[in-house]
């Protein structure tokens, strides 16, 4: 809150009158006005090729343009042959993941999606 205050001097008398203003400050990122995520492009990996591209996720759309993008992601995991939860997916950043897994050959179950 601020207070603003006037004064009038005369020869005669001083007046003043007070008001107190409440200033409010918004952060126009919270929310912002738009969220929107790019298209994702369809790949097809084979995972024991050590020779593929990673994926990287494309830019998402936000206005105003200089709120902050914070990536994350859900990582499902799967169940190797011992019965033990693994995974096929290394994060290299929060936007470039890579597809790979040759630790063995035996049937590949989704665990989480």
């Amino acid at each position: 809150m601020v207070e603003l205050c006037g004064q009038v001097v005369s020869t005669a008398n001083t007046a003043e009158q007070c008001i107190i203003v409440e200033v409010e400050l918004k952060d126009p990122c919270n929310p912002p006005d738009l969220v929107q995520a790019a298209p994702l492009m369809d790949q097809i990996y084979i995972i024991t090729d050590p020779n593929h591209p990673d994926y990287e996720l494309p830019e998402f759309t936000v206005q105003p343009d200089y709120c902050e993008v914070v990536y994350g992601c859900d990582l499902g995991s799967i169940i190797n042959d011992q019965g033990a939860p693994d995974t096929a997916i290394t994060q290299r950043d929060s936007k470039t993941f890579e597809f790979f897994y040759d630790k063995d050959l035996a049937p590949v179950r989704l665990a989480q999606t």
